[in-house]
This record gives structure tokens, C-alpha cells and sequence, in this order.
């Protein structure tokens, strides 16, 4: 009985790299890697779902921090205040909300595409000077403006239909009026090309404000 159990003893400790961590496995660990993060950034209302993932009760302001990408135990859910993540070096979105109540701000990262990007943004979408070539990813419902001046966009595809403030499509590449939104009810801002002119734009979109040509000094 007694060689059993050293046996039984010795095998039990004889992990591989093959073995699971239980602790791991139960996730006991990833809340106190969470609570840790969140703790050094200065978040502090907010409270985890079941999935561990993050409800804020107030503004996450995580401009200028450096950022390259999310810790992959790290995902927001619902914000009740702004998201705002620029001036980083962010090559996607992955982490980010699902909802934002108030404005989502990801302008001057790295961005090529808007993916795993918030789908409820309830005041101004802004994601200027990155590298996008694609706005596949953006918020289906915006509340207000919607900024992406100086990208490298060709298309306005996946933008929504009815943009509720201003829109500024200046400094971008644009090789096309297809998929252009049906009505922007504040300003258009645009570089004049030879797709891109007052009139051409009027013909594709109402504007109620004014469309407004962006001249570069």
C-alpha cells in the first residue's frame, strides 16, 4: 500500500507542459488580473459580469498611456461615460466596450480597420489620423459626429446611413461616392478631388448643414 501511494504521489506531480492549471481553468485567477489592471490605470466604479467582463460607471480616460494593445483578460462591456483611448499605438480595438454613452475617442493610434470597436456609441465616433482602410467595424448606431479625416480611406463603406451630426471625410483618399450616407444632418467636410466636389456630394447625400470644402495651408 505504502509504494501505491508514492507511486500514486510521484505521478501526480510529474506535470507537463500538457497539464491544465485548475486555477487557470476556473478563472480564479483572471479577476485578481483584471482588478489589478484596472487598479493602476485608476479605474475604480466599476463592477465585473459573470464572463468578467467590465462595466464602468463613469469616463475611462486612457489617452498618451503607450498602448499597444489590450491585456487579452481585459474586455469592457458598457461605459456610462466617454471611451477615450488616443494619442496611443494601438493596432486594433479588441478590448474595447460594446457600449459607450458617451463620446468614443480613438483618434492618432495605428488603426487600419474599426474591429471589435464599440457597436452603441451615443454621443461623437472620432477616429482620425490613424491608418484606416476600412471603416468595417464602426458603431452601428452613433449619436452625434462622426470624425475619420486624414486616413487612408477609398470607400465610405459600412458607414452608417443617417449620420445624426457633422461628418468629416477630409484628407482621405476617397475613390468613390458609392456607400456615401444618405443624409448627414450637420457639416460635411471634405477634400475637393476630382470624385469628391460640393456638387457631387449634394447629388449622392443631403446635407442640412453646410458641406464644407477642408483647405490644407
Amino acid at each position: 500500500m505504502k509504494l501505491v501511494r508514492e507511486i500514486l504521489y510521484e505521478d501526480h506531480m510529474n506535470f507537463t507542459e500538457q497539464d491544465t492549471d485548475p486555477i487557470k481553468d476556473m478563472e480564479i485567477g483572471r479577476k485578481i488580473l483584471i482588478e489589478k489592471w484596472l487598479s493602476e490605470i485608476k479605474i475604480n466604479d466599476y463592477k465585473l459580469t459573470k464572463k468578467y467582463s467590465i462595466n464602468v460607471y463613469n469616463s475611462v480616460f486612457l489617452d498618451d498611456e503607450n498602448l499597444m494593445e489590450f491585456p487579452e483578460y481585459i474586455l469592457f462591456n458598457h461605459i456610462t461615460g466617454g471611451f477615450h483611448i488616443k494619442n496611443n499605438n494601438l493596432n486594433y480595438l479588441r478590448g474595447c466596450p460594446y457600449s459607450v454613452s458617451g463620446s468614443f475617442i480613438a483618434s492618432n493610434n495605428n488603426l487600419k480597420n474599426l474591429k471589435d470597436g464599440p457597436r452603441i456609441v451615443k454621443e461623437v465616433y472620432a477616429a482620425s489620423k490613424n491608418s484606416l482602410e476600412t471603416l468595417e467595424g464602426i458603431a452601428e448606431i452613433i449619436g452625434r459626429g462622426i470624425y475619420l479625416n486624414y486616413n487612408n480611406l477609398k470607400t465610405l463603406k459600412y458607414i452608417p446611413d443617417v449620420i445624426k451630426g457633422d461628418l468629416d471625410i477630409s484628407e482621405n483618399p476617397i475613390e468613390t461616392l458609392d456607400y456615401f450616407p444618405k443624409e448627414v444632418e450637420g457639416h460635411l467636410i471634405y477634400t475637393a478631388s476630382d470624385i469628391l466636389t460640393k456638387e457631387s456630394i449634394s447629388n449622392v447625400c443631403k446635407v442640412i448643414g453646410y458641406i464644407l470644402e477642408n483647405v490644407v495651408k
